[in-house]
């Protein structure tokens, strides 16, 4: 029975080992900042051969403790679409590295916190801002659908707030390419209740990416009235409430939402997919349309300190979910030390993988280069 030795300071030989052969490439880590299941996201810093330093996040993944079903479904498949995306409102990665089992995925910090977080704590978001955050949701969500990917877990907590206060669409856990090779329509119910659409919870075999637009809907309506539109504890009632499309608006600082506003929730949070509103009309809506420079956009500092709320939603449920032959090749040959595909270089950005199986830390991708750092 094999061993692992513990030095004196408390820490394990082999976690050291870890940490000193990321330090060998600038990374260094930091405290946790959040859990999951099967993984733990620290504040890093990676300091450049100029000792430029960047604040980063990492998301740290122990294969060991991952089921069967995440390691050869959920895993790879976020992994497969981390290394083909590419948006400014989408979290961008800067790294990924491996380790013994463990998966290290380098991402830039978004230091707003999440939209939850926000609302829970300042309340409801102006309608001017809501347009703007609103606005770039939509730009990220038809550039994932045009690249065929479905994200098929959009809610509050996985959209982050950056420095410069711009919305970053996090953690694709779930995505899943929809075309030839793997078919338009699943029948997995997999996400959160309070922000799955009505043929999600009916367990109706569905188009993906028409269930993205709906969560935009319920996303959209609790940025503006700091509320869930629906009850999820009871799915029932639920699936009723969806059907009647039983939700009422609040008032906001002392007045109602615009009617363009409501009509925009209205559109999407159809309950029958086919009429749902699509991206390249939602588009089109004056509301937002209007969403343009002439809106002042307010610091986070400016929109902070204002009334707070309760709000969260009471269940989550995560099942499997079907992915290509082709995603779940790459990705399994990341996880056994092979690269396939790595995400695009960038200025600054440093892009590495590692063969940890044959050597601790070597790069699979030739020597490595770093590109117009500043």
């Amino acid at each position: 029975m094999s061993t692992t030795k513990t030095n004196t300071s408390g820490t394990s030989s082999s976690s050291s080992s870890v940490l000193r052969a990321l330090s060998l490439h600038g990374y260094q880590m930091g405290p946790k900042i959040g859990k999951g299941s099967f993984s733990c996201v620290r504040l890093a810093k990676w300091v450049s051969k100029n000792k430029n330093v960047r604040t980063l996040a990492c998301k740290v993944i122990d294969v060991r403790k991952g089921t069967e079903e995440f390691i050869k479904k959920f895993f790879p498949r976020e992994l497969s679409v981390l290394m083909k995306i590419r948006h400014p409102n989408i979290v961008k990665v800067h790294s990924i590295l491996k380790r013994e089992r463990m998966v290290f995925i380098f991402m830039d910090y978004a230091e707003g916190g999440d939209l939850l977080k926000f609302i829970n704590q300042n309340g409801s978001v102006p309608e001017g801002q809501a347009k703007q955050w609103f606005a770039q949701l939509v730009s990220a969500l038809r550039y994932l659908h045009s690249n065929d990917i479905a994200h098929r877990d959009l809610k509050c907590e996985n959209i982050l707030l950056s420095r410069t206060n711009a919305i970053q669409l996090a953690d694709f856990g779930f995505a899943r390419i929809c075309g030839e090779e793997t078919g338009l329509f699943s029948e997995t119910y997999c996400g959160s209740a309070a922000y799955a659409a009505p043929e999600v919870i009916l367990g109706k075999p569905y188009n993906p990416m028409i269930a993205d637009i709906w969560s935009l809907g319920i996303i959209l309506f609790i940025m503006l009235n700091a509320v869930m539109p629906f009850d999820d504890r009871n799915l029932k009632k639920l699936v009723e409430d969806h059907r009647t499309r039983n939700f009422a608006f609040e008032e906001q600082a002392g007045k109602l939402l615009s009617m363009e506003a409501q009509r925009t929730v209205y559109e999407l949070l159809n309950p029958e997919p086919e009429r749902r509103i699509s991206l390249d009309q939602l588009v089109e809506l004056r509301w937002i349309d209007e969403n343009s420079a002439k809106e002042k956009r307010r610091t986070l500092g400016e929109l902070c300190g204002r009334k707070a709320s309760g709000l969260g939603s009471t269940r989550d449920r995560q099942e499997g979910c079907k992915v290509g032959e082709q995603e779940e090749q790459e990705a399994v040959g990341i996880l056994r030390g092979s690269w396939v595909q790595g995400p695009p270089v960038d200025a600054g950005v440093l892009v590495m993988a590692v063969n940890f199986e044959s050597h601790p830390m070597m790069m699979m991708m030739g020597q490595l280069k770093w590109e117009n750092e500043k």
